[in-house]
């Protein structure tokens, strides 16, 4: 390799400027152009991108907002459709019983109390069964009613809907619209006897009601309202109820937003509301033909921009004439104070060069030279830090590659890992993924009460297996989470979650917690010490489901056969040699064949995941079930007498 050299020499003609001036000099120039180049980015470029970001940050807002709108229908739709499955509510819809439809519909209207039409339709959208009893009207919403019996599917739109339909509900509910309101609908179909017998209409007024918007400012911190129909009375009909809301009710929408709505393209910029000006994002509201009859809408004042950009431009401001009067003294010191600390960092460097990791400088010169110093002891360190760091590394790798049990591996690897972090707390939360849980599974320096099962997206924990990233918990309140200290409980200063996840799948998330705050670099090495954890815990997971299936019936998810009179002998010479009871059952499904050849296996196959389902739920946790053959099913009941046999199965 060829050497470099890295030259400078100055030539005979440059005149001679101590140290100082020339850093004086410099400092200036520096120092002006930085405060000219600041005004200019803070008055034009930073003041525009402060406002993209504000309307980008609204923008990301409204799609959160969207998925709250969307969720009570969603809602709606799931409840409806497993109602529409039943077979006892088929016949009642199908014999036009109203009484029985009206308490079904009261029932759920109790349950679900923001619904405010429940109703059910014959085939021909003739009411058949309705909250308040009213029976016998012709229901249509925005044509979804009769598309839904039509299709024979599921729907759910928002329609612009008249005062009669409401008033056909009730006089409350009409009140609260002047001519039309919007709503919320959901037609989910019943089938019988492969024919649509009717279908259960609900809705959801949107005027007049807070829920939404509410439950926007509640997630997102952020004003948000309805608006009523861009062609018609362009106006707000339902806004956040806080105190001094951008959104006062029945404002009038100015054009320029009702014109961008009105074509289906949204709103988003700067706009005034009632003469104050805030920046507004809107996206329209569409029925079912793709007409636009409302927008949901989001804002912020144009104020709180405005005043994070002067805060920026006066700090500049201040910052800047700061330092041009530092600048003048530090020229004085910096020629006399060079000299020894070049000496000192020299000859360090060559003490370095001879292999000697231990050497250190101690400049207290209070100026650059002092961080230099500094950056050369932190330098050294780091390289003493990555050999003890790679030692860690192999030391856990180690472990790691003893123990193909997850739950071993998991409660080795949190008390190496607590151990190697100088942590004082340790949870690992494994992903339940059909479930969608992230139940807690080893600890370390916290109690279970501290402890419990979390949905993917909820809490810390969750959003950190959703995003699949680090997430940072500092300046805990007291009233939080509490480490065991042995003589008392303390409050961490930090906590950290880490994703656990292998190829795109989530297996858990891993928290430590400290008496002290981690560093960036420490931070980094305890994600790549998490990710060692995870491809092992993923290996021990994929060889724990082997043996699974390797003993399971891939079906009903009860024991095979082989497994099953494996343990039975081992469970018959136990209860031979300490002489206690042990009971075994068998059974099968009647008429299966009859379920077969009726509705087909597939149908068949559902039966027998139910009956597996029942038999792994419904029975004792030490009573153990198998799939003996087709229909067949076997189990025994250790510690369990005759009698209690005979009423088990």
């Amino acid at each position: 390799m060829t050497k470099k050299v890295y030259r400078v020499e100055l030539g005979f003609w440059r005149f001679y400027l101590p140290i100082g001036i020339k850093t004086l000099i410099a400092f200036l120039i520096v120092i002006s152009t930085l405060a000219g180049g600041f005004y200019y980015y803070t008055t034009g470029t930073l003041s525009r991108q402060i406002e993209n970001e504000t309307l980008d940050n609204l923008h990301s807002k409204l799609k959160g907002g969207w998925r709250i709108y969307y969720s009570r229908m969603d809602q709606m739709k799931d409840g409806m459709l497993q109602t529409a499955s039943e077979e006892h509510v088929k016949t009642a819809i199908a014999g036009r019983d109203s009484r029985f439809l009206q308490n079904l519909l009261n029932g759920y209207a109790i349950a679900r109390p923001y619904v405010d039409i429940w109703a059910v339709v014959d085939e021909k959208q003739q009411v058949i069964g309705r909250k308040n009893g009213r029976t016998g009207d012709f229901l249509e919403i925005g044509g979804v009613v009769s598309r839904a019996l039509r299709m024979g599917e599921a729907l759910q739109s928002t329609e612009k809907v008249g005062k009669e339909i409401l008033t056909m509900e009730s006089a409350s509910l009409a009140s609260k619209v002047d001519s039309y309101g919007i709503m919320q609908v959901v037609v989910v179909p019943v089938i019988k006897d492969g024919k649509v017998r009717g279908a259960f209409v609900t809705s959801i007024l949107l005027n007049g009601y807070d829920w939404l918007p509410n439950d926007i400012y509640e997630n997102f911190s952020i004003n948000s309202a309805i608006f009523g129909s861009i062609l018609n009375e362009s106006r707000i009909i339902a806004s956040t109820s806080i105190p001094k809301s951008i959104f006062s009710p029945r404002v009038m929408v100015s054009d320029d937003i009702k014109n961008a709505l009105a074509e289906d393209r949204g709103f988003k910029g700067k706009a005034v509301l009632e003469g104050v000006e805030v920046y507004l994002v809107a996206e329209p509201i569409l029925d079912a033909a793709g007409e636009v009859i409302g927008s949901l809408a989001v804002a912020m004042y144009g104020s709180e921009v405005g005043y994070q950009i002067a805060r920026i431009n006066n700090t500049i401001t201040a910052l800047t004439f700061t330092g041009i009067v530092f600048s003048v003294f530090l020229a004085f010191f910096v020629y006399r104070d060079t000299v020894r600390p070049i000496n000192a960092l020299t000859a360090a460097m060559d003490e370095t060069a001879t292999g000697n990791p231990d050497v250190r400088v101690d400049l207290k010169t209070r100026d650059e030279y002092e961080r230099i110093g500094e950056g050369f002891n932190h330098m050294m360190d780091a390289i003493q830090i990555r050999e003890e760091r790679l030692a860690r590394f192999n030391e856990l790798s180690k472990l790691l590659i003893t123990s193909l049990d997850p739950a071993t591996l998991l409660k080795m690897a949190l008390t190496k890992m607590v151990e190697l972090t100088d942590s004082h707390l340790g949870i690992v939360y494994l992903h339940d993924e059909e479930g969608g849980i992230l139940n807690p599974s080893v600890s370390h320096g916290v109690g279970e009460k501290e402890m419990r099962p979390l949905k993917v997206g909820e809490g810390l924990p969750g959003i950190c297996a959703l995003e699949k990233k680090t997430v940072i918990l500092r300046d805990i309140p007291e009233t939080g989470l509490l480490l065991e200290a042995g003589f008392a409980k303390v409050t961490p200063m930090e906590v950290v979650w880490f994703a656990m996840h292998y190829k795109e799948r989530v297996l858990g998330v891993l928290a430590i917690g400290s008496l002290r705050p981690h560093n960036e670099e420490e931070l980094r090495h305890m994600e790549y010490l998490v990710a060692q954890v995870s491809i092992a815990l993923d290996n021990a997971l994929v060889h724990q489901e082997v043996e699974r299936l390797s003993i399971t019936d891939p079906l009903t998810g009860l024991y095979n056969r082989r497994y099953f009179f494996g343990r039975l002998t081992a469970e018959f010479s136990k209860s031979k040699r300490y002489n206690q009871p042990l009971s075994a059952v068998i059974l099968d499904i009647d008429n299966f064949k009859m379920i077969n050849d009726s509705m087909g296996h597939q149908v068949g196959d559902v039966v027998l995941k139910e009956i597996g389902l029942i038999l792994r739920e419904q029975t004792r946790e030490a009573d153990i079930w198998a799939r003996y053959g087709g229909e067949e099913f076997i189990g025994y009941l250790p510690h369990c007498e005759k009698t209690e046999a005979v009423q088990s199965a």
